[in-house]
């Protein structure tokens, strides 16, 4: 895949601190037109990309539609200094992709990947900034112990159940960890996160 696949998306309404037709111009310009009814999500080259957002210059670079990436795309994205990056429609995540990800600063958000490898998780540890992975239900105690590295703050509101392991590695993360307050934790799992080495917090 030489770069991001894009599906039909409409454009979100204007929320938060972004002035709209810059809010407008991040999310539009790589929401293709619709493809004709059974055919495929369309693919972007890094080229179209760095045209499409060729007029960004906004503080938050909303790219709902992109659902797959590739690191050469991923590199266009290393050219905007948005303070926040939110890929909200991104389903696969791979270490290359999150590697090159993960060297740009400020706030990164990933809202519909429901799972990642120690691998990724590893590579997003290197992010020094706001990280939010809350698409993920669960996670396995080699990925929590791959976050825990990361500094700053991570969110992962979307777990349904934190086991006993992954509390264990989730206790080392030093920065705010945001979990869901309806999140199922075990008495002990309880206790050995009221010791986090950083602090967190039940939303």
């Amino acid at each position: 895949m030489s770069g991001p696949t894009v599906a039909p998306s409409r454009v979100p309404s204007n929320t938060g601190p972004t002035a709209p037709t810059e809010q407008a111009a991040a999310t539009a310009a790589v929401t293709p037109p619709a493809p004709p009814p059974g055919s495929s999500p369309r693919t972007l080259t890094a080229a179209d990309l760095r045209a499409a957002l060729r007029r960004f210059c906004g503080t938050q670079l909303l790219l709902p539609s992109i659902v797959q990436l590739a690191p050469d795309a991923a590199a266009v994205l290393l050219e905007h200094d948005a303070m926040h990056l939110s890929l909200a429609g991104l389903r696969v995540l791979t270490p290359d992709v999150a590697e090159v990800l993960a060297r740009r600063g400020g706030s990164l958000s990933f809202d519909s990947l429901e799972q990642i490898d120690a691998a990724t998780a590893r590579a997003l540890s290197a992010h020094s900034g706001w990280l939010a992975l809350d698409g993920l239900k669960s996670i396995s105690a080699d990925v929590a112990a791959m976050l825990a590295k990361h500094e700053h703050s991570l969110s992962l509101r979307g777990l349904r159940a934190i086991p006993d392991d992954v509390a264990t590695q989730l206790a080392a993360y030093a920065g705010i960890l945001r979990v869901s307050k309806s999140a199922a934790l075990s008495a002990a799992g309880r206790e050995t996160l009221s010791r986090i080495a950083g602090t967190m917090q039940a939303e």
